[in-house]
């Protein structure tokens, strides 16, 4: 009758150890099903023989029973209590899955915030880019624009100087001319001609010029010459 006995608390402690077996794996999965081909047999087997062994145990027997009871009660007690744990760890699986949903949709919408902003970026740079080269291409179209100036400048430079060179050799060749001529006039009988006639007067410079208290010379007077005229303006010593 003791094997009964231990043969049946065997099997209903397997029982019970399989449930709560069972419970903590179905925290992991939750699709995990209760096999009732191994929960049921040997809880009612274990109860059955468990049940029949006690009619031939003594009072020491019955004492050890209500023990075996009591830790099975116990076993009960923590199986239901790791079973409202369960519960407890799916409702807060489920909220933590509904926080990752929410965080996802977060990440997603920045993640899309991200790319725009990084096209914005390289259009930005496409467009710096740009400005730098027209800024350099200004920058080199303004030297040489420069360049020219000075060039155009010098040139007018020389051929002011040119020119002014020629008309100081046309001056001298109408005065030269201006002076045949009066000379010309006076061998041919007339009296009184003066060096101080208006095409054979000379100034080499404007000193001379008011010295001879003469100036201002007004184009056409005698002794104007462009040279003695700087600005060009028909007013020379003035």
């Amino acid at each position: 009758m003791l094997a009964l006995f231990v043969i049946g608390f065997l099997a209903s402690l397997f029982s019970i150890i399989y449930l709560v077996f069972h419970f903590i794996m179905k925290i992991k999965n939750k699709d995990r099903v209760l096999s009732k081909k191994v929960f049921y047999p040997f809880f009612v087997g274990g109860i059955l023989l468990f049940t029949i062994s006690l009619s031939f145990f003594d009072t020491g027997t019955q004492q050890q029973l209500d023990a075996a009871l009591e830790e099975n009660e116990a076993l009960t007690n923590e199986n239901n209590e790791l079973v409202s744990t369960n519960k407890e760890l799916k409702t807060a699986n489920e909220k933590q899955k509904e926080e990752y949903e929410t965080l996802k949709e977060e990440y997603e919408k920045l993640q899309e915030e991200y790319e725009k902003a990084e096209d914005e970026i390289k259009e930005i740079s496409s467009k710096l880019s740009d400005f730098d080269k027209t800024k350099k291409k200004i920058k080199s179209l303004e030297k040489e624009s420069e360049e020219s100036a000075e060039a155009f400048e010098e040139e007018i430079s020389d051929l002011k100087s040119e020119n002014e060179t020629l008309q100081s050799k046309v001056d001298k060749l109408e005065q030269q001319l201006a002076s045949r001529s009066s000379t010309a006039s006076s061998s041919g009988g007339n009296s009184g001609g003066s060096t101080q006639s208006g095409g054979s007067v000379y100034y080499k410079n404007c000193t001379e010029a008011r010295a001879s208290g003469s100036t201002p010379l007004y184009r056409g007077d005698p002794g104007y010459a462009s040279h003695l005229d700087r600005d060009g303006d028909g007013v020379a010593c003035e």
